[in-house]
């Protein structure tokens, strides 16, 4: 099945956050690139290896496949070219530039050259927060773009984001975990403290 024109027709119809698992199960059996040499089709090269080097992070291989053996760059990749909003886009690519100048300022080198740890230190800075700090960083990225004072921070959160939800959504719907979820005979949930 042609993965891209089915995230087409699941934006059009109900859009990304309204999708039935009907469809999501649908989107998740389709064939994909697998590899490191995928090429993206809305993002840049660049782009491209953030999401992957986040998307890693968020959700390593461990006992558990990770999000790289399920392809979530490539999902994200296509969610952001036929799904998501103008402005979502617009949102995503900008904070995505900034948080790449920020990369560049921290580590004096650019973000192809950036190793796990230095993605890592980057989540920290930006996600190891108390409660409060973490409520206040919620109710911050909830304004309007043009209510805030620190665009840079606006639009970083928004791409960091993003990143975590589309990861999240990317896993747990696709073919290699879905099954797994509905067929376990009792779920555990734990509160996350964390962004």
């Amino acid at each position: 099945m042609d993965r891209r024109r089915l995230l087409k027709i699941m934006g059009a119809s109900v859009g990304y956050t309204m999708a039935t698992p009907a469809l999501l199960h649908l989107l998740s059996s389709c064939e994909s690139k697998t590899g490191t040499g995928w090429k993206p089709i809305f993002l840049n090269t660049t782009q491209a290896f953030v999401v992957e080097q986040l998307s890693d992070i968020i959700l390593p291989k461990g006992e558990n496949i990770g999000a790289l053996e399920v392809n979530t760059p490539q999902f994200i990749d296509l969610l952001l070219k036929n799904v998501v909003s103008k402005k979502e886009q617009n949102l995503f690519l900008r904070g995505g530039r900034i948080f790449q100048n920020k990369f560049q300022e921290r580590f004096d080198k650019s973000v192809e050259k950036g190793t796990r740890k230095n993605f890592e230190d980057m989540l920290s800075h930006y996600f190891k927060k108390n409660i409060s700090e973490q409520k206040e960083i919620l109710e911050f990225i909830e304004k309007k773009e043009d209510k805030i004072d620190d665009n840079n921070q606006y639009l970083i959160y928004h791409f960091l984001i993003a990143i975590r939800k589309f990861t999240l959504l990317a896993y747990y719907t696709s073919k290699e975990i879905e099954p797994k979820i509905f067929n376990a005979p009792s779920f555990s949930y734990q509160p996350c403290n964390t962004l």
